[in-house]
């Protein structure tokens, strides 16, 4: 739908706003000569002049000059735009925040929808896989006190459920039989003492029967098997050893007739009336992991049920092959539903009880064991399990630092998810300007914590009673591009933009000596650039420099030639490299119309060697996307080392390489999981997709570059595939068509 009557009208397509201008005058949405239409407000002007100020007390706009096709470039001065070669076009800029102002009318057929500000309890769900183990507490090995042989075995077979008590094997040994002798003895002599005998001697011959009785004791005996033996006076040959502890015999160790030493395993037995739940936590989700914190999970064996449990342990150390860490639970298992090794999936509702804090409210003022942080206890006291000091939650590094003892805790102050617009950089929000006549927004930065569901965290820039905008926010930011104002692209303050030289206009032909001097000097830094010689740069710049300050008809190359040796500076890093190169290219293009020697075309030629691996490198790691964007994990696996093995032969052209993104190249073939191949071909992507953008005269092949900004939790991320449909390899076929494609290098 379109409003003319010879005012701006608003462009709704698409979902975009688009405002345009007709008979010179900014208008609104409605058809009343009356009402009041969009117009755009303007923010400060980013170091490129003042506004003067009027008679009248109000400020004067100063004027800018940017790109029709490129907002994002902002000049003081009327020219080229430096990315696409289009003449700039003057743009009025005042002071203050971005604004859109709009009346009623155009606000409702925007669909503009705004939500105040506020501190709101919100939780962060995390999905996590484990599996079920034995409770390593509740775990027993029993072991011969003595050397013997095995006359009969009560628990012939592994996985016997045994109670306490419940009689486990029988043993005959001689030293066994010699104990029972020195308890006979020793309780025959007491008998046979005379009543008149000395206290001495009678206090000696009750000692060596307490200790004849405690060596038997120690040796498994029981109570009345020690009693029988000593009222009797018989030995006996065999000993019946019964169980210290109930439950599972995971393992038997010897079979009935074998002679065994004191300390050999015979039996090992678990309890598991409670077993432990392990998860593997992946690194970026560790930071909301806490102790005391209730998981429920599902196992596949009962669809449906849920089962539920605290966490007793974080692990200290990450796992350096599955990147991930081990997190404990402890749960209940009296009726033996849960199996060892049962795999889980398992779902935890994170309460967010500050800007970034996790830790439980229920918890300020509890004490616990810094042994076993599943003991707890309203005041201070002692471990049940090891006899520890308790100490107070808030000092146990498996609880975090965000307790408050004797108060609540803040909740965070947070907006709807939509409400922000967000970038690999920054995030900004629309603002309802309070007391305006008319609906006004203004477009602030803010600061954001971790996304909690439909509800993002606010960190800085907003407070609370404030109120934003939640629907339609892109279209005012599109507005603001439109008019070639600050937006989410481009709010930061632009530096004093570097000089542009225009081709045709920047060398005075009667300049032939000086302007050869200068190519000559370029075509050194050039060649030196290409070699990867820094030293080599920084002199041929220098000279170039002193060149074009000599000669007054060389000024208009001052600006990129001094860029030039900025850049050069710093020659050894990759991206002073390619700022380098850049700054060369301008500087041919402003020489070549003169048709000198040893000029020509000031494109950069790149070593033969290098130019292949690239390509082989680029067209390895579109594959590689392919197989992830079909969650084809062994196809992955198949692909990852020919992306290893032409980051190799790159790496052998001697050029300035990221080593992050190599690292990555080098490792892909040595990961087991999919979440793994994604997160590291990530990286790839971060350092090979620039460097395809700076050489795309050596990359020919159907390939294109795509970009997610939702990948990586909305940090974003590029990638290589296939020229045609997109296929997003970071979310698989969760979110397949996720992104946009960008520049195609056929």
């Amino acid at each position: 739908m379109t409003w003319t009557h010879g005012r701006v009208g608003l462009l709704l397509a698409g979902g975009m706003v688009l405002a345009f201008l007709a008979g010179g005058s900014v208008v609104g949405g409605g058809d009343s000569a009356d009402s009041e239409a969009p117009v755009v407000g303007h923010g400060h002007d980013h170091g490129h002049g003042q506004g003067k100020t009027t008679p009248g007390g109000e400020e004067e706009a100063s004027t800018i000059w940017t790109c029709s096709m490129d907002p994002q470039v902002r000049m003081s001065e009327p020219g080229r735009c430096p990315i696409c070669g289009m003449d700039l076009i003057p743009v009025k800029a005042g002071n203050g925040p971005p604004r859109v102002e709009m009346s009623e009318d155009a606000r409702r057929l925007a669909g503009i929808q705004t939500t105040k500000v506020a501190r709101k309890e919100v939780s962060i769900p995390l999905s996590l896989v484990g599996r079920v183990a034995y409770d390593e507490t509740a775990t027993a090995r029993i072991a011969a006190r003595f050397g013997g042989r095995i006359e009969r075995m009560f628990v012939d077979y592994e996985g016997t459920q045994v109670r306490k008590g419940d009689h486990l094997y029988q043993i005959y040994s001689p030293e066994l039989w010699v104990a029972q002798e020195e308890l006979i003895q020793a309780e025959r002599a007491l008998s046979r003492l005379p009543s008149g005998a000395s206290d001495v001697l009678r206090d000696s011959l009750q000692q060596s029967a307490r200790a004849a009785r405690e060596k038997l004791k120690l040796w498994e005996l029981r109570s009345w098997q020690i009693r029988r033996i000593a009222k009797t006076r018989k030995k006996t040959r065999k000993v019946t050893i019964y169980a210290p502890t109930g439950g599972i015999v995971l393992k038997k160790s010897v079979d009935e007739g074998a002679y065994v030493k004191e300390g050999q395993p015979i039996y090992t037995i678990a309890d598991l009336s409670r077993v432990w739940v392990t998860l593997d936590v992946y690194e970026s989700d560790v930071q909301w992991i806490r102790w005391g914190q209730t998981v429920r999970f599902e196992v596949a064996a009962y669809p449906g049920q849920t089962f539920q449990g605290k966490v007793a342990f974080v692990a200290p150390a990450m796992d350096p092959k599955t990147r991930t860490v081990q997190v404990r639970l402890t749960v209940p298992n009296t009726d033996g539903m849960l199996k060892p090794e049962m795999y889980v999936r398992a779902r935890l509702q994170v309460p967010v009880q500050g800007p970034t804090s996790t830790a439980s409210a229920s918890l300020a003022g509890k004490y616990v064991s810094p042994m076993h942080p599943e003991v707890t206890a309203d005041g201070p006291g002692k471990c049940t399990v090891c006899g520890m000091d308790l100490v107070p939650a808030e000092e146990h590094w498996l609880v975090g630092p965000a307790l408050k003892r004797g108060g609540a805790i803040k909740a965070p102050l947070v907006v709807p998810a939509s409400a922000p617009l967000v970038t690999g950089k920054r995030a900004v929000v629309f603002v309802a300007m309070a007391g305006a006549k008319e609906p006004t927004y203004l477009l602030r930065e803010v600061v954001l914590g971790p996304r909690a569901g439909d509800w993002y965290v606010v960190k800085e820039g907003l407070m609370e009673g404030e109120v934003v905008v939640v629907e339609g926010a892109f279209k005012l930011d599109s507005a603001l591009q439109i008019r070639g104002d600050r937006s989410l692209m481009s709010l930061e303050p632009e530096p004093t933009p570097k000089p542009t030289v225009n081709p045709a206009d920047a060398i005075d032909p009667t300049a032939k000596d000086a302007v050869s001097t200068a190519s000559k000097a370029i075509q050194d830094a050039r060649e030196a650039a290409e070699e990867g010689d820094g030293a080599g740069l920084r002199r041929a710049a220098d000279a170039l420099v002193g060149v074009v300050q000599k000669d007054e008809k060389l000024h208009l190359l001052r600006g990129p030639a001094t860029w030039l040796l900025t850049a050069a500076q710093d020659a050894d890093n990759t991206k002073a490299q390619q700022a380098a190169l850049r700054e060369l290219w301008t500087l041919g293009s402003a020489i070549a119309p003169l048709k000198l020697p040893r000029v020509g075309d000031m494109s950069p030629p790149q070593p033969r060697a290098f130019a292949k691996a690239l390509l082989a490198l680029a067209e390895a790691a579109a594959k590689l996307s392919v197989t992830l964007a079909a969650d084809d994990f062994e196809g992955s696996q198949k692909a990852a080392p020919a992306v290893a093995k032409a980051m190799d032969k790159l790496a052998k052209a001697k050029r300035p390489l990221d080593p992050v993104m190599v690292a990555a190249a080098m490792g892909l073939p040595k990961l087991s999981d999919m979440a793994a191949l994604r997160s590291e071909y990530g990286k790839v992507s971060a350092g090979l997709v620039p460097m395809v953008d700076a050489h795309r005269g050596v990359v020919k092949a159907k390939l294109q570059r795509s970009y997610c900004p939702m990948a990586f939790k909305d940090t974003g991320a590029y990638w290589l595939e296939p020229t045609g449909e997109l296929a997003n390899p970071y979310y698989g076929s969760q979110m397949l068509r996720c992104g946009m494609v960008g520049a195609r290098y056929e």
